[in-house]
């Protein structure tokens, strides 16, 4: 035998002993920087004596570990007194002891395809020979993760804090107005990258997050609750908020994973891994309560923030229209945010959404559709400021005053003329590509004359209001 283990009655600290082993300070509960007593002086003040080495765990034994002999009940806490192995650190999901030279631990490293991903490592000389479990390739490229000091958990990615992608850019709309084909346009450049999915639906949906931040601040919804009291008709219906319960029911469930009109699968699955999403969520009730612009904000770049860093980017851009018509309650909680609101001429907004499953059915109910959201973005866009907001109509960007207006989009946004941008503007925003004029196709005769008639009003109706009207 090389030593016997004291009793565990003559484990008891000492005080002003050395610091001990991490492991025995865990199976006896005892405080840091408390020494054992019943320790031969050969072995040292305040450890245990050596354990004989196993067998092939020698000093170029591959994943061998010299260990400090561990006391009977404290084996599980091994993981946390040896910090690293061969310079990698250990992970808090590291469950087991090391068995011999082939010991497989479960080591945070990071894939390049697919940064924060786990990937399983065997050994630190073979690292390019294992398969991400992200996409199982074989030579995606793993990177392991610095070795941290002496019983550091630092360098664990899940929990060192990572700085944010900012400033978060937008567009909006109407619908059909331009939205998408200028994220598709964005999305060439490297900096930045457009959301997975396009739509991210939790933001500005109902019970979304802009209603829940509204609900706690005392936004507008609160604003059109005390005048449904005060008078008999409120400026328009109020939209119930679901609170903290039902904003995560439909993290988890719709915005997660749904089924759109087309038939395809869209969420935030298309970038998120699940436990992403949960350790987004955790803790988020208690900070909402504390500060609930703080506590959205933090959500949105936990959920936005990694598809687009993955892909090596600086930013995103999201595309829900009705980020135009909810900018006011979106700066609450995103003071920095840029929003590029596309208008297009209305006729032929109309004639592009009357064909959709998610529109109105014809053209009339179409013109007041349009009408409706027109003035519902105008109205949001007067209680933001101006530097956050930029009105760009869809027929300079394609046809009258192309590249002007490329580069006052990529100058709000603080983006260069990249060449992938320039192309796909070149190539996919041509004018016969955006449909000019095809309202006129829609409507033949005195239905095209009393359909331009109608239209006429509403824009007059709009620029009474102060609302952005298209030219």
């Amino acid at each position: 035998m090389h030593g016997e283990y004291p009793p565990r009655d003559r484990l008891v600290p000492r005080p002003g002993d050395a610091a001990s082993g991490a492991c025995a300070r865990g199976a006896r509960g005892l405080a840091p920087g408390a020494g054992l007593r019943g320790v031969p002086e050969a072995a040292g003040v305040g450890q245990h004596p050596p354990r004989p080495p196993r067998r092939g765990a020698g000093a170029g034994g591959g994943a061998g570990v010299e260990v400090d002999a561990v006391p009977r009940g404290g084996l599980r806490l091994l993981r946390r007194a040896v910090p690293a192995v061969h310079g990698i650190p250990l992970s808090r999901r590291t469950g087991t002891r090391p068995r011999g030279t082939r010991a497989a631990m479960l080591v945070r490293g990071t894939c390049r395809a697919h940064p924060l991903r786990p990937v399983r490592l065997p050994t630190p000389a073979q690292p390019l020979r294992r398969r991400c479990r992200a996409c199982a390739r074989r030579r995606c490229g793993v990177r392991p993760l610095p070795a941290g000091g002496a019983g550091s958990m630092a360098a664990v990615p899940d929990t060192a804090p990572l700085p944010v992608l900012s400033p978060p850019a937008f567009t909006g709309g109407t619908g059909r107005s331009g939205t998408t084909v200028v994220a598709r346009m964005l999305d060439r450049h490297p900096r930045i990258a457009r959301t997975r999915p396009w739509e991210v639906r939790f933001l500005t949906d109902r019970f979304g997050l802009c209603d829940l931040v509204e609900e706690r601040e005392g936004g507008p919804l609160r604003r059109l609750a005390r005048a449904a009291l005060a008078t008999a008709a409120p400026p328009r219906p109020l939209r119930p908020v679901g609170g903290p319960s039902a904003f995560e029911e439909r993290l988890r469930g719709p915005w997660w994973r749904r089924t759109a009109g087309n038939g395809k699968v869209v969420g935030l699955h298309q970038g998120l891994e699940p436990e992403v999403l949960e350790r987004a969520l955790d803790g988020f009730r208690d900070r909402l309560r504390e500060d609930a612009p703080a506590a959205a904000r933090r959500l949105v770049h936990d959920l936005l923030d990694p598809p687009a860093r993955a892909l090596g980017r600086e930013r995103w851009i999201e595309t829900t229209p009705l980020n135009a018509a909810r900018v006011d309650s979106l700066v609450r909680f995103l003071p920095d945010l840029r929003l590029v609101h596309m208008v297009r001429d209305g006729r032929d907004v109309c004639a592009s959404v009357a064909p959709r499953y998610w529109g109105p059915d014809d053209m009339d109910s179409a013109l007041d559709w349009w009408e409706a959201r027109m003035l519902r973005a105008g109205r949001a866009l007067a209680r933001v400021p101006a530097a956050n907001v930029l009105t760009v109509q869809l027929e300079d960007l394609v046809l009258r005053d192309r590249e002007a207006t490329l580069h006052r989009v990529l100058d709000f946004l603080g983006l260069d003329p990249a060449p992938g941008v320039l192309r796909f503007h070149a190539e996919h925003m041509a004018p016969r590509a955006a449909n000019l004029g095809r309202w006129e196709q829609a409507l033949q005769g005195a239905d095209r004359d009393r359909f331009a008639a109608r239209y006429d009003a509403a824009l007059e109706r709009l620029r009474v209001a102060g609302a952005p009207v298209p030219r």
